[in-house]
């Protein structure tokens, strides 16, 4: 097993700017891993898990970049009409339901270089495509994801 990479190309202060920026939006990288099973023999880089966690624990709860409200739009209906996703992005009749519930006091990410394959805390509930898929922080067995294609 070996690390692929292992980068610190950007500050916090750059980070905290791109943030707070009216079209500055949190993105990962990271592939798709599992704790358990064939994809679980790579050591990820600990973003692969906690982007969006650690976006919203650290930068803002903790560090106030933006409030929550334009938080949670930097992570759903920006990227979504960024890049001119037609069906997600916002929660309205006819668009495909991806929804997560999270607690904005717990979520954190709990990943790390040396064990970077672990969920995170403070999302209790996952809906992909409208299905039930992480249920009080258990994965359901539900297997709704698609291919999201750009038209």
């Amino acid at each position: 097993m070996g690390v692929s990479i292992i980068g610190f190309g950007m500050t916090e202060d750059n980070l905290k700017l791109l943030f707070a920026h009216r079209l500055g939006m949190p993105a990962s990288d990271g592939s798709v891993y599992s704790p358990q099973g064939p994809l679980s023999n790579s050591m990820p880089h600990p973003r692969s898990y906690g982007s969006f966690p650690r976006f919203l624990g650290t930068y803002i709860r903790e560090q106030k970049v933006v409030d929550l409200q334009t938080a949670v739009y930097k992570m759903t209906a920006l990227p979504a009409s960024r890049l001119g996703i037609k069906d997600r992005g916002l929660l309205i009749p006819g668009y495909r339901a991806d929804v997560v519930v999270f607690d904005p006091v717990t979520v954190c990410e709990l990943s790390t270089y040396a064990q970077p394959h672990q969920f995170n805390k403070g999302i209790e509930h996952v809906f992909v495509n409208g299905v039930w898929t992480l249920k009080q922080a258990q994965h359901t067995g539900a297997l709704s994801g698609a291919v999201v294609r750009l038209s």
